[in-house]
């Protein structure tokens, strides 16, 4: 079948090779740009290769080809005058496009009546009307011709046609429309040939040659009913499996807060995570009461202030004990309670970034019973924290300030949001 359709186009290409002067001398006629002459028969031979397929040419050839230039110049030149400056001259800018065709049809492409009529789709008898006007505008704007008793219209279109001789009409007039045709005839003709070497054999004559993509309406309807079956048939794996896996992997909470970095969870094979248990006030407050030994305090020279805080999840939880250097550290916790603790998200996290709090890995964690958050301030930054934190809601506080007093000193800050 490829095969048939390769030797379809070379037999289109001998037969067109005769008429491709022919066709671009008409358009460069019309659009007198050669630019734009190359862009139009580019579009010609790309839509006679696509047609061939489908329709029977060969006893008309020369018709059919000039059928499709015509089709093509017809959707071109509205956007072509719309594009010109102006001011701008353009060719023969004084005739309408139907007059154009008919003109350059039939004195400079050779064609008759009926032809032409049936390359422009129109009557017979508005060939003959086209071709008076067109002829008759060349010859009052090249030559200065001005009618003096018009003739009737139908005694100019038939000595136009042929249908009766110049011996009959004004001489003037005869003359003058004899002139304007061969001035037309003799306008300097475009040869296909002219065409720079590289644009021809390279955008051009592939055009006739090249195999063209295969086509939805050129398939038969078996494989279309195939290829819909297997896209239905993917669109209900995506819907059933795909998209359900995917909403598995989306992190609902991150998507409103704006941590659109986690939005999409990675999950790895890894054991599962022990149960949390819920954290009330009193295991909160049970957990601020510092151990510290009756027999002796912590050393002044407490390397505290330049470590890092250990995570302390587990310690939150109620399953590890108060460790010696954090015994001198000062750690403020609060309990605000409010009845939808994840509307508090946001504004707990905008208090940190205002505050310059630094919050911990564990910190913005949703638990049984709230919300917990952690971070590293400084004792200085710590009174204006608390006043902002206490207009979210009633706040309970529990403070262990710790051995040292200085403003600079590192504090822990604690806030538990409580469900209520």
């Amino acid at each position: 079948m490829q095969k048939r359709g390769m030797r379809s186009r070379e037999a289109l290409l001998q037969r067109l090779e005769g008429e491709l002067d022919s066709l671009f001398d008409f358009i460069h006629q019309v659009f007198a740009d050669n630019t734009v002459a190359i862009e139009v028969l580019q579009a010609v031979l790309r839509k006679a290769t696509r047609r061939s397929k489908q329709e029977r040419y060969e006893r008309y050839l020369r018709l059919w080809a000039f059928r499709i230039t015509v089709e093509t110049i017809r959707r071109v030149y509205p956007k072509y005058m719309g594009e010109q400056m102006t001011g701008q001259k353009t060719s023969f800018e004084y005739l309408a496009l139907e007059e154009k065709l008919a003109l350059f049809l039939f004195d400079r492409a050779g064609l008759n009546q009926e032809e032409v009529a049936s390359v422009l789709q129109i009557p017979v008898g508005r060939v003959g009307s086209s071709l008076t006007y067109a002829r008759e505008k060349v010859a009052q704007k090249e030559f200065g011709w001005s009618p003096a008793d018009m003739l009737s219209l139908r005694e100019r279109v038939n000595f136009q046609m042929g249908l009766c001789s110049a011996s009959t009409l004004e001489s003037d007039y005869a003359q003058s429309m004899a002139e304007a045709r061969q001035w037309v005839a003799k306008l300097p003709t475009r040869y296909f040939s002219e065409i720079e070497s590289s644009i021809r054999t390279t955008q051009l004559l592939p055009l006739l040659s090249r195999t063209e993509s295969v086509r939805w309406k050129d398939i038969s309807w078996q494989y279309k009913l195939g290829l819909e079956a297997s896209m239905l048939g993917m669109v209900g794996l995506l819907a059933v499996v795909v998209l359900p896996w995917l909403f598995t992997q989306v992190n609902a909470d991150a998507f409103v807060e704006g941590r659109f970095a986690d939005v999409f969870e990675h999950s790895e094979p890894m054991a599962e995570a022990p149960v949390l248990e819920e954290i009330t006030a009193d295991r909160l407050l049970a957990s601020s009461e510092a151990a510290v030994d009756e027999d002796g305090g912590v050393a002044e020279t407490d390397e505290f202030a330049g470590m890092e805080f250990p995570s302390g999840d587990t310690y939150e939880t109620g399953s590890a004990p108060l460790a010696p250097s954090r015994q001198a550290a000062a750690v403020y916790r609060l309990i605000v309670q409010s009845p939808s603790p994840q509307d508090l998200i946001p504004q707990v996290r905008s208090l940190f970034a205002q505050k310059n709090v630094r919050e911990r890995e564990s910190s913005g964690r949703v638990m049984p019973g709230g919300v917990y958050f952690d971070g590293i301030t400084s004792l200085g930054a710590y009174p204006e924290l608390l006043k902002d934190i206490q207009k979210l809601g009633q706040t309970k506080t529990y403070s262990h300030p710790g051995q040292n007093r200085n403003p600079n000193e590192r504090a822990r800050v604690i806030v538990w949001v409580q469900q209520i």
